[in-house]
Formats: C-alpha cells, sequence, structure tokens
C-alpha cells in the first residue's frame, strides 16, 4: 500500500486545449473499423497470457509509417474529425495527438523497417487485446482496468501475473495508471481508473481504450490510453490521456506502474526528489550518477523512494532486459513529494513506476503522456551488478 501525507500544491504547466474525446468520435470510428468491443463485469484474474498465433511472417517491403508519435508529456492539441481514409500505414507509431486525428484506416499487418510484422487479428477475446511481432508479446485486458497483463519475450512475461488482494481488496500485477498526486484520491486506487472495465477497439493498428468518468478530489475525469507497435525500433508505444470533464481547470500528473516479481535488478540515472529525500525508506547505490537497487539481496517490503530522472528506467529479471523511456521531466514538474523515477517493494511483487508532468488541464480539455516500452535479452555473460558497464550499454543499444 502506498501512502503518502496530506499537501498541497498550486497548479502549474500548460492549459489544456479542447479537443473531442474519443467517446464522442467512436460513433463515426465503428462505422469505418468495425465498431468496439463492449467490455462490462466484474474484474477477474486473467485466464492465460496472451493469444494464438505465431510470432514473425514475411517482411514488409515498407518502411517506417508517415505518422509520427504523440508528443510526449504535453497538452492534446485541438482538432476536427478523425481521419476517415487514405492508404494503411505500412509501419511507424499511429498519430494520436497533435491534429487530433486518429490512425490512419486499413487492415492486415503492418511491417517496419525491421522486418517484423503484426500477427492478426489484434482483438483475441473481449478480454485480451495483444500485439505480437516477431517473438514479442505484448497484452492489454480492457477487463481488468485496462492493464498491460503480458509484456514477453519468446515466451517469458516480464510482468507478474494480476490477482486480486489486501484488504480492501485490490488489483495487484501487470501493469496499470493512476492520477499523482496520490493525495487526491488516498488508497485505494480509484477503480474506474484502476480496475474496472473500460471501453475498448482497434483503431488501425492501435489499440484503443476509454475509461468511465470517476470523480477524483471532487473533480469528473476519465483516462484513455493507446498502445501501438513499434516495429522498427522493436518496441510499443503507450500514451496516456487525463480528460477532465469538470467545468473548472484541474492539475494532476500522468503515473504509470508496473509491478514484477522480486529479486531483479533496478537502475536508472538521476538523483534523490529534492523535496522527497526524507521519504527514502531503503538506500540504492549510487554509481557515478545511475542508481542500482540489487532486489535479490533484501527482504524489505512496504518500503518506497522517489527520484528525479533522466528519461528512462531499466529492470533486469534473469536474462531479461526491460526499459522504459519517455522525454525527461524537469524536476520543478514534477507533482509534490513525487518523483519521475519510483521504486515501491511490495509483499511479492516490486513497482517500477515514472510520473510524467504535474499541470492544470483546462475544463473539457486533456493531458497526454507517452512512453515506450522494450524488451531484449541481455548476450550471454552480461554482467548484472551494481555498476555494470554492460548493463549501461545494453539501455544505449535500447534507446533510439
Amino acid at each position: 500500500m502506498h501512502s503518502e501525507p496530506s499537501r498541497s500544491r498550486s497548479s502549474s504547466g500548460a492549459d489544456g486545449f479542447k479537443r473531442p474525446s474519443r467517446r464522442i468520435l467512436w460513433a463515426a470510428l465503428a462505422a469505418l473499423f468495425g465498431g468496439a468491443s463492449a467490455c462490462g463485469g466484474t474484474p477477474t484474474p486473467p485466464v492465460g497470457t496472451g493469444g494464438t498465433g505465431s510470432g514473425g511472417g514475411p517482411a514488409a517491403s515498407g518502411g517506417a509509417g508517415s505518422g509520427g508519435a504523440p508528443a510526449s508529456g504535453g497538452v492534446v492539441g485541438s482538432g476536427g474529425a478523425p481521419s476517415s481514409g487514405g492508404a494503411p500505414a505500412t509501419g511507424g507509431a499511429s498519430t494520436t495527438g497533435g491534429s487530433g486525428g486518429q490512425a490512419a484506416t486499413g487492415g492486415g499487418s503492418t511491417g517496419g523497417g525491421s522486418g517484423l510484422t503484426l500477427v492478426e487479428p489484434i482483438e483475441r477475446s473481449d478480454s485480451s487485446f495483444v500485439l505480437e511481432f516477431g517473438d514479442y508479446l505484448f497484452e492489454v485486458d480492457p477487463t481488468q482496468g485496462a492493464r498491460v497483463v503480458t509484456f514477453s519475450l519468446a515466451g517469458t512475461n516480464l510482468l507478474r501475473p494480476v490477482m486480486l488482494t489486501g484488504d480492501p481488496m485490490w488489483l495487484t500485477g501487470g501493469a496499470t495508471f493512476w492520477l499523482s498526486p496520490q493525495v487526491a484520491w488516498n488508497w485505494p486506487p480509484v477503480p474506474e481508473i484502476d480496475q474496472e472495465p473500460y471501453e475498448a477497439m482497434v483503431v488501425g493498428s492501435t489499440i484503443e481504450v476509454v475509461g468511465a468518468s470517476a470523480t477524483v478530489d471532487s473533480s469528473p475525469v476519465h483516462v484513455e490510453k493507446s498502445f501501438a507497435a513499434d516495429l522498427t525500433g522493436e518496441g510499443v508505444i503507450i500514451v496516456y490521456e487525463i480528460h477532465n470533464e469538470a467545468t473548472t481547470p484541474v492539475s494532476y500528473a500522468p503515473w504509470e506502474i508496473s509491478r514484477h516479481a522480486r529479486g531483479g535488478m533496478t537502475f536508472w540515472p538521476g538523483a534523490r526528489a529534492p523535496d522527497a529525500a526524507a521519504e527514502w525508506e531503503f538506500e540504492p547505490t549510487l554509481v557515478e550518477g545511475v542508481y542500482y537497487w540489487d532486489d535479490s539481496v533484501s527482504a524489505a517490503s512496504d518500503v518506497k523512494i522517489s527520484a528525479d530522472g533522466e528519461g528512462w528506467v531499466a529492470h533486469v529479471e534473469g536474462d531479461l532486459l526491460f526499459v522504459k523511456s519517455w522525454t525527461p521531466v524537469p524536476a520543478e514538474d514534477i507533482a509534490l513529494l513525487q518523483g519521475e523515477v519510483e521504486l515501491y517493494l511490495g509483499d511479492g511483487f516490486v513497482e517500477v513506476e515514472v510520473q510524467g508532468p504535474y499541470g492544470e488541464i483546462a475544463a473539457a480539455a486533456a493531458s497526454s503522456f507517452e512512453i515506450t516500452w522494450y524488451v531484449r535479452a541481455l548476450p550471454e555473460g552480461t554482467d548484472v551488478s551494481v555498476g555494470s558497464a554492460d548493463l549501461l550499454a545494453a539501455v544505449d543499444a535500447v534507446l533510439p
């Protein structure tokens, strides 16, 4: 369980710009793309770890698509109706920000410069939307808070299985999304954001989900997420949007949480978060500006640290390297007593957490935050120890 002292902070950052919600656009999109799959019911742990289908496929002849990735950490741009046609993109990520349009239409697998192709269908069931390419499998379960339940390479899932636990009961495992600062909702996590069903559909080759309206600190908001394969970079681009449904501004930061088994190595470049230094409850090792936490030598539980970062954090389990990458956030733009990178040691799991910029979201507007996930097999003989130059080289090889 996470807990923090009560506090307040004046709002900062750019104002949000009004844009039509995906809720409003879906009626038109349904006619173009076959409609959304309705998700409902009480959240239950997932049955499996992914869909069927073999990875790979013939190499596509096209290069990266012309649509760029949405700007990270900014405000979703204003825009008109979604794009209704055109040739399908042959690779790259769908554009979900900027002009306010949706991903290019078109079916079939898409290929990138790496020669990887998506295995279709992406929607395997109401509870399993899958981006499968090569030996990579990324799975979202819309019925359980649209959390990521699988991120695997060659069948090894780096995310802890989803289960109900605690008092009150809440979902652990997988990767979820919250609003920061935590003082806005305290504990447990807001059900409509963390664990209740999201509406889901596939737009082109992008998984789009929309959460139910929730009241957070007396203000109505909802969360939207999109997940797209970066076939060229061999990663998955995730965009989180916080939509303000109120008639007055609200201020939040995006907060992503992924849960992993205990015993791995987590490391990131950065420093102590200035206003959270006194809250460090365990002590990672600092080597030449990079913090390392070797969880194999610790039995500590229910402890947390909040740190500044430089736009990436990595986690090693066995011979697999998991990397999250985003646009670095200045320390002054992080919510009070929070951190750009946070690490929580729980009972049987470790949370690797990332927070984006804290700022004001105008009435009827939205903010967005983009983060990219990668998983790679470490070369045989890699030194997985505190201060390892091999680990830093492996991260450098992944980041664009």
